[in-house]
Order: C-alpha cells, then structure tokens, then sequence
C-alpha cells in the first residue's frame, strides 16, 4: 500500500451520553377511606312471619283453640245471616214487578251472587272507565233493588223506623225536587235518609264482613292443636 500524506478526516466529536431521569410517576392522592356503613340484615321469612305474628291482638294465657273457634263460627254466622238478609233483599227487589216463584227467586238469587263478586273482587280495576261505570252502576242496582225487598218488611216489622215514607221509591224524588224549587221538604226526609243509609251498609258491606269472618274461621281453624 503506498503511503500518502493525507490525514484521516476526523469523526465528529460525540457528546457524553448523560443519563436523563425518568419522569417520577404521579401519585394519585385518594381520599382515606371512611367506615362502611353496616349493612341492614335482610328480612327473612322467618322474620316476616314474627312481625305478622306481633301485629296480630296477643292472646291470654288461658284462651283455648276450641274458645276461640267457637268464637269465630259464631261471628261467621252473624256475617252469614247479614248476607243472607241482603241476598233477600235483593231477590225481593228483583221479583218485586213479575212476583216471587221459585224459578223468579233462582234468577234473583243468581243475580245477587254474580253481583256481589263483582263488586267485591273487581274494584282493581276502576281506573278503567268501562269497569268504574259498571261498578258504580253494580253499587246502585245492588242497593236499589235492597231497599224495594226492604221497605215492606221494615213497614211490617219496624213501623217506627218507616215512618210516613212511601212505599214506591220513586216517589221519593220529591225531596230532591223540593231541593231543587226550594221548597219545603217532606217531613218523612229523616227516615228516607236512614232507610237509604242501612241499605248501602247492606249493599256494601255484606260481603266483606262475610269474607273476613270466614278468613278469621280459617286462621284459627288452622292452628288448632295437633
């Protein structure tokens, strides 16, 4: 190789490499932690049956299983025979134009029933327009058809309590049409009032009190003693 007096071209001067410090991570500041709050236990059913059983009346020591269903029975046959009294009623306001036959008594009687298990198991429903018209159209068939059975029995039975008030219900518009023309109102209006009154207690009430004597007969029928 021949030998030459060039220099070697010198490198370019490297820099030092220097060791540059790595980002310090950023701690997140949390909150310290607080005491959970305890958990309420979850009812169980042994739970609810306990705070069913404190709601009931407490029974005396010496209250026996057979008491208390005599007990029961005889205020299931109260709620019976005011049922039966309203079923009466009833077939008797239905028989009122045609006359009472046994086969006019069956319809009327048929009548009463399908009638009170629609008032008392429909009511659910009465944000419906159909069903509120019905029911309440239910309500006044019941009742009116209660208080023709009952006018002719009261005036037998209980003449104090009818007093002067006509025996054809229509007639009682009067009252109204004397409210109306502002005129004097009949002096029999008091014992109209309270015939109609008893009449919606039967109308309304009958079936209820029947289905809670006999929820209450049920209840105590199932604890008797093994």
């Amino acid at each position: 190789m021949p030998l030459t007096l060039r220099r070697r071209p010198r490198l370019p001067a490297t820099e030092p490499l220097v060791a540059t410090p790595s980002p310090s991570p950023v701690v997140e500041e949390r909150p310290a932690p607080t005491d959970p709050e305890p958990a309420r236990p979850a009812p169980t059913a042994r739970g609810s049956a306990a705070g069913r059983a404190s709601a009931r009346p407490r029974r005396r020591a010496h209250d026996t299983w057979r008491d208390r269903m005599l007990g029961e029975v005889f205020f299931f046959l109260l709620g019976l025979g005011v049922w039966l009294s309203n079923a009466i009623f009833t077939v008797l306001g239905v028989t009122a134009p045609v006359g009472l036959t046994p086969l006019t008594g069956l319809v009327g009687f048929v009548f009463h029933l399908l009638l009170s298990r629609a008032e008392l198991y429909l009511w659910h429903r009465w944000r419906d327009p159909w069903y509120l018209l019905l029911l309440v159209g239910c309500v006044l068939v019941d009742a009116g058809t209660t208080l023709v059975g009952l006018l002719p029995l009261a005036t037998k039975w209980f003449p104090m309590l009818v007093g002067k008030t006509p025996q054809n219900v229509l007639d009682w518009g009067q009252i109204l049409a004397a409210l109306v023309s502002n005129t004097t109102v009949p002096a029999w209006w008091p014992n109209a009032l309270l015939l109609l009154a008893i009449t919606f207690a039967f109308a309304l009430g009958s079936e209820r009190l029947l289905r809670k004597f006999y929820r209450g007969m049920i209840e105590t029928w199932q604890e008797r003693p093994a």
